[in-house]
């Protein structure tokens, strides 16, 4: 009997099953190819960077791949692989390193392994040298290992310090009691003995040393002395690479209350303008609808903008260089009055919109009989007295004055007796008499 193939479509008309199943290992190849882009994506594979490459002969621990990698006290790029050397070579660390900051990097620098964090992980710092000039960082270098003083001092105490701590560990299938437990049971209420003992702490150090001894030529304790002493001497070094982990965190720790708050109020601000924009989302719709004939406005003379932005400009450049005075902080301007008759308002001076006109078009007079002034008030019969301030004598400077003052003094009177004499007798009436008569002036 063969065998039966079960149509996963119940209508004739669908796809076929081989089609089906066409469409399934496409969408599978496409799921796939996506996830792959996007774990290549995070592994930095698309990002442009800058490979070096660090020859260190001391790694510690080991670098774990993605370690940081710090130049100043800033991430400037992560580790990409570990290349352990054979026969004596140094090891070749892969360093991807930020373009932007690669730019900040000189070629001198040099690099060594250090503790990143409290939690002992190590990370690759680089050291400038500002002594050393050179081009900074591109792609392909290669960046030697530190071997200054305080480099190898902090190598060898942490290196110490790890071998003392192996040779102190225990197995937790070890049933004998470790050493740190035997010198708490042997020291328990026990102060006035150990103040009289102090003369045998050599004897007790000697037999601590022959028991953990594991037969090299030095014994731990000594190795424990001088890891100590190396790491006083490089401790300024370690704390600063232990103080560059701790910043962080302190200041997590110190600001938590104000960010907490921070995040309190954005939380806050993010629900009342929520509530805010639904309360008025019919006013919104309605201004957003009132404002669209003024948009058309704006558009329609979209062309006139422009001039009158240089208008404007010119206009502010003209009252800063013609009218203000910077060094006197004030204005001179020069003005032109032009005086015009007056003119009565009529219908065509009202205002019109477009088709829109106002009311006075329908109220105002259609036309204006300019008023007639009386001949008294006319200009062209205006007539200026003889003098101003009364009197005989006549204007300041004018021709009377030095005719009334030659009646006076004689024929030399000119400008200069007109300047002097001419206030004394301005104002006053001059009449000149014949000799026996009397003369009379300044009434």
């Amino acid at each position: 009997m063969s065998p039966r193939t079960i149509s996963l479509e119940s209508e004739a008309r669908g796809p076929t099953d081989r089609a089906l199943l066409f469409r399934g290992l496409i969408g599978i190849v496409v799921i796939a190819a996506v996830v792959a882009a996007l774990l290549y994506k995070s592994t930095g594979g698309l990002d442009d960077r800058v490979s070096v490459t660090a020859l260190l002969t001391d790694v510690g621990d080991g670098i774990p791949t993605k370690s940081d990698v710090k130049f100043r006290g800033s991430l400037v790029g992560i580790v990409t692989g570990v290349e352990p050397g054979a026969n004596g070579e140094p090891n070749r660390v892969a360093l991807s390193l930020d373009p932007a900051s690669s730019q900040a990097i000189p070629r001198t620098v040099t690099a060594r392994v250090v503790p990143s964090n409290v939690f002992a992980v190590s990370s690759v710092q680089l050291l400038d040298h500002p002594d050393q000039g050179g081009r900074p960082l591109q792609d392909g270098d290669t960046v030697e290992a530190d071997t200054s003083r305080a480099t190898i001092e902090l190598q060898t105490v942490l290196t110490k310090l790890r071998d003392v701590v192996d040779a102190m560990g225990r197995d937790r299938r070890d049933d004998t009691v470790g050493v740190l437990a035997a010198l708490a049971t042997a020291t328990r209420s026990q102060g006035s003995e150990i103040r009289t003992a102090g003369g045998q702490l050599v004897t007790i150090m000697t037999e601590v040393n022959r028991a953990i001894d594991d037969g090299e030529t030095r014994s731990r304790l000594s190795e424990l002395v001088t890891a100590m002493g190396g790491l006083q001497r490089s401790a300024p070094d370690l704390l600063d690479a232990v103080h560059h982990a701790i910043v962080p965190m302190q200041t997590v720790a110190e600001k938590q209350a104000a960010l907490t708050d921070l995040l309190s109020a954005g939380q806050h601000t993010m629900a009342t303008s929520e509530t805010a924009l639904g309360n008025n989302t019919d006013r919104m719709i309605t201004i957003t609808s009132s404002l669209a004939p003024v948009l058309d406005v704006f558009a329609d003379g979209g062309g006139a903008l422009p001039p009158i932005t240089v208008k404007i400009a010119n206009l502010s450049e003209k009252f800063m260089t013609e009218f203000w005075d910077p060094k006197k902080q004030r204005g001179t301007g020069h003005f032109v009055w032009a005086l015009t008759p007056h003119r009565m308002y009529s219908r065509a001076d009202c205002p019109r919109y477009g088709d829109m006109t106002g009311n006075s078009c329908q109220w105002g007079p259609a036309t204006v009989e300019r008023p007639t002034l009386p001949q008294v008030l006319q200009p062209k019969n205006f007539r200026p007295p003889t003098a101003l301030m009364g009197g005989n004598v006549g204007p300041v400077g004018s021709r009377a004055e030095i005719e009334v003052l030659r009646k006076l003094l004689g024929p030399g009177a000119n400008e200069v007796t007109s300047l002097l004499l001419g206030p004394l007798l301005r104002g006053s009436d001059i009449k000149v008499e014949k000799p026996g008569q009397r003369m009379e002036g300044g009434r």
